[in-house]
C-alpha cells in the first residue's frame, strides 16, 4: 500500500520526489511501530488511539517537531488518499493533534520498576544491558547503538560517547553497568528493536505512561537533580548543547515537590 501511496503522490499529485520519500519514509517508520507493538493490526484497523501512542514515542525520543509534524500529515494524506481511491476505510489520523512539546515535561521510570526488571530471570539478556546502561549514564539510544568496546574506560568506570554533531564527551557507570552490560553489543541491535526490548521487560513492573531508552535518561536526569548535583553538571553528562534544554527537570522538580506538598500538606 506504501508504494502505491508513493506513487500516488508522484504521478498523480505531483508532489516533489524528496516530499515523496519523507512520506513514504514515515508511513514505514509507522509500519514498523505497529508491528513492534500493535502486531497483526491492518491499515483499516489501526486507531486514533494507536497514532496517538506513536506520537508520544516519537516525543520520546526526541524527534524534532518539524519531524513529527511531518509523520502526521504523511499518515492524514495516506488516509485521504485511501478513501480518494474508493477504499472503504475510516481516517484515524483525522482527529490527532500535534503534540506541544515545549509543554511536555519529562516522563520517568519508578526505580523501583528498573530495579525489579533488572533482576528478573525473565528479563532477556539485551534489554538488561541497555537499561542498566542508560539508566546509569544517561546516554541516548543512538550513542548506545554506537558504543564500542575501545570507548569505556574500566579503570576509571568512564565511557567516552561521541554525541549529536560528532561532539565528544565523558559519561561514567556503576555497578549495575559492571554486572549487566558486559554483554551489550550495539551493532547487532536497531533503534526500534531496542525501544521494543526495553518496553517489555519493564512493562510488567511499571504504571509509567512512557516505557522507553529515553524515559530512562529522563529518569537518569531527575535522579541526579534530586540527589544535589547542580544543572550545569548535568547538562555536560547529557551532552546538551545549551543549558535551557536540561532546565527542564528543574521544573519537572519543582512539579514533583508540589504534589509531594499536596500529598503531604497539614490539614485541620
Amino acid at each position: 500500500m506504501i508504494t502505491t501511496f508513493e506513487n500516488y503522490l508522484r504521478y498523480n499529485r505531483g508532489l516533489s520526489e524528496n516530499t515523496v520519500k519523507a512520506y513514504g519514509e514515515a508511513l514505514r517508520d509507522f509500519a514498523q511501530f505497529i508491528n513492534d507493538y500493535h502486531r497483526g493490526t491492518r491499515w483499516s484497523t489501526v486507531t486514533k488511539p494507536m497514532i496517538d501512542e506513536y506520537v508520544v514515542e516519537m516525543v520520546g525520543e526526541e524527534y524534532q517537531s518539524s519531524t513529527i509534524k511531518q509523520h502526521i500529515s504523511a499518515l492524514r494524506t495516506f488516509y485521504k488518499t485511501c478513501l480518494a481511491l474508493g477504499q472503504e476505510i475510516n481516517n484515524p489520523a483525522r482527529f490527532v493533534s500535534t503534540p506541544k512539546l515545549h509543554e511536555e515535561l519529562p516522563k520517568t521510570i519508578e526505580v523501583e520498576a528498573i530495579k525489579a526488571s533488572l533482576e528478573a530471570d525473565t528479563t532477556p539478556a539485551a534489554a538488561k544491558a541497555a537499561i542498566a546502561i542508560i539508566f546509569e549514564t544517561g546516554i541516548r539510544l543512538q550513542e548506545l547503538l554506537d558504543l564500542r568496546k575501545e570507548d569505556i574506560d574500566a579503570k576509571t568506570q568512564s565511557i567516552r560517547i561521541t554525541g549529536k554533531g560528532r561532539k565528544q564527551r565523558t559519561v561514567y557507570y556503576g555497578e549495575l553497568t559492571k554486572k549487566y552490560g558486559r554483554c551489550w553489543r550495539g551493532e547487532q541491535h536497531t533503534q526500534r528493536g531496542v525501544r521494543h526490548l526495553v518496553y517489555e521487560a519493564l512493562k510488567p513492573y511499571s504504571e509509567a505512561r512512557q516505557l522507553s531508552p529515553h524515559a530512562l535518561r529522563h529518569t537518569y536526569a531527575c535522579q541526579l537533580l534530586n540527589n544535589g548535583m547542580r544543572i550545569e553538571a548535568i547538562s555536560k553528562l547529557l551532552g546538551h548543547e545549551h543549558l535551557e534544554t536540561t532546565e527542564v527537570y528543574a521544573k519537572m522538580s519543582n512539579s514533583q515537590t508540589k504534589n509531594l506538598y499536596l500529598q503531604f500538606a497539614p490539614t485541620v
